[in-house]
C-alpha cells in the first residue's frame, strides 16, 4: 500500500468539512472517465502555480486543482 503523503488527512477533512463521503481510503481508480484532481496547498498554488509560464502549463495540459488551506482544513478553489 503506498504510504499518505503530508497532506492527506488534512486533504481526507477538508473534503469531508464541504460534505463528501469517504467511501474508500485509498481509493483505487481505473482511468475511463474519471476526473482527477492534483491538490496543492493554497500557498503552493499562490506562490509558484499562479506564475504565468507555470499556469499556461496547466491550463494546456487541462490539469484540474483542488487549492486547499492546511491551516483551517478547508478547500477555497476547484479548477476545472
Amino acid at each position: 500500500m503506498p504510504r499518505h503523503d503530508l497532506y492527506h488527512d488534512v486533504v481526507k477533512r477538508a473534503l469531508v468539512k464541504e460534505g463528501w463521503t469517504i467511501t474508500d481510503d485509498p481509493l483505487l481508480l481505473k482511468f475511463d472517465d474519471s476526473k482527477l484532481y492534483l491538490a496543492v496547498a493554497h500557498r503552493v498554488h499562490r506562490d509558484f502555480l499562479l506564475r504565468p509560464a507555470v499556469k499556461e502549463f496547466i491550463g494546456q495540459k487541462q490539469i484540474r486543482l483542488l487549492v486547499f488551506r492546511p491551516d483551517t482544513e478547508e478547500i477555497v478553489l476547484w479548477t476545472n
